[in-house]
């Protein structure tokens, strides 16, 4: 073999020593999964509000679509049921995100602002209560 084979290349010595940089890459690796935990409680928080959405929208269409004919008080009350479904499943989203993000807090993890959750369910809610008066004045 050669004496350059033989001689540490400049670029390894230039290198931190192995554990401070695992060190920094766990850090890093624990930083991103925090990250990842907050966005999936966003994600999840979104779907529970589709899905209140949703049944919302399907209580409205079962009860206008269905409503007129022999069956017409059994289409009207599953929508009302589906109405009040959805209002509920935005509820719970709701206790879920506050439930997880309090968890996160404990962790001194950033997190979504309370009011921001509050603020998107309520509408959900809302918006139930109004499909709810329209169903019930037809």
């Amino acid at each position: 073999m050669s004496e350059e084979q033989h001689e540490p290349s400049a670029q390894a010595s230039a290198q931190p020593d192995d554990a401070s940089q695992r060190t920094a890459l766990a850090q890093d690796r624990t930083e991103w999964a925090a990250h990842r935990t907050i966005l999936a409680n966003e994600r999840t928080f979104s779907a529970w509000l589709r899905t209140g959405l949703a049944t919302i929208g399907a209580g409205l269409a079962v009860s206008e679509l269905l409503g007129r004919g022999a069956i017409g008080w059994a289409a009207r009350l599953a929508g009302i049921l589906l109405v009040l479904s959805g209002a509920g499943v935005s509820l719970l989203g709701l206790w879920r995100f506050h439930q997880l993000s309090t968890e996160l807090k404990a962790r001194h993890l950033p997190t979504t602002p309370s009011w921001v959750g509050n603020i998107l369910a309520l509408t959900v809610v809302f918006i139930a209560f109004l499909v709810l008066l329209l169903l019930l004045i037809r």
